[in-house]
């Protein structure tokens, strides 16, 4: 597989001008030239968090795992006194995914992008979750939810991951669960498999701690009422379906 990453840390400017400047860094080595369209850098402030997320550990894949300590010397030497903290949750990058009906470039979240390369020299392995845990350092919910966008993505009639014995939802999966690259996937097209495409497996960049998850359930409650008010208030009796 190969990987094309977009890192996230938006400020829009500091991060148009940290790209610009950081592929120039890169291409100034002749090692590291092919490195430069890789990642995309983009920068958050504090304020610009709708709300407060817990950071989730990921082990991440090798080619992104060398890029950190690049970006950050490379970040301190342009800002200093600066701190960076990753938030891997909201990164995404493109897999090129090659198998036996042809290649297909996957857009994906870095969570996703942690569990698809467990198979990098392994592809024709069966993993378990416990296997793909410790492999991810995933936290048991975050795991399980990754994976089904993995195995159950609705638009797709080939899914990229298969697993047995089959399960109707993510807390379905069990220690007897085993998960394995479907080499039959592909991008279908009026009926017929494409040899290549792109697919956006991304869904929702957001992480679903238990916090983040409650402060959801709690603005969903308030828009309803919200709803609620507004449609009786314009529509007497009408009882809202949402």
């Amino acid at each position: 597989m190969t990987v094309t990453s977009t890192c996230v840390l938006l400020l829009p400017q500091v991060s148009e001008d940290l790209n610009a400047h950081f592929k120039s860094h890169l291409t100034a080595h002749s090692r590291k030239q092919s490195l430069s369209d890789l990642v995309s850098i983009k920068i958050l402030n504090q304020g610009a968090w709708a709300r407060s997320y817990e950071r989730q550990p990921v082990s991440l894949p090798r080619e992104l795992e060398d890029f950190i300590p690049e970006v950050e010397e490379f970040y301190k030497s342009k800002h200093s006194g600066r701190k960076l903290q990753w938030h891997h949750h909201m990164s995404n990058g493109t897999i090129t995914f090659a198998n036996e009906v042809g290649k297909f470039d996957l857009e994906v979240t870095t969570h996703q992008m942690a569990v698809l390369f467990c198979w990098e020299n392994r592809r024709n392995d069966s993993l378990t979750l416990e296997n793909l845990k410790l492999a991810t350092e995933l936290p048991d919910f975050e795991l399980r939810r990754t994976l089904w966008g993995l195995v159950a993505m609705p638009k797709l009639r080939r899914q990229v991951l298969l697993h047995e014995p089959q399960a109707a939802r993510p807390n379905e999966f069990t220690e007897a669960t085993v998960f394995r690259v479907n080499h039959q996937f592909a991008v279908m097209k009026n009926g017929k498999c494409q040899r290549r495409g792109r697919v956006n497996l991304i869904g929702r960049l957001q992480l679903s701690t238990e916090r983040a998850r409650e402060e959801e359930a709690e603005g969903i409650v308030q828009l309803r009422v919200l709803r609620t008010q507004v449609r009786r208030e314009s529509w007497g009796w009408i009882t809202p379906k949402g």
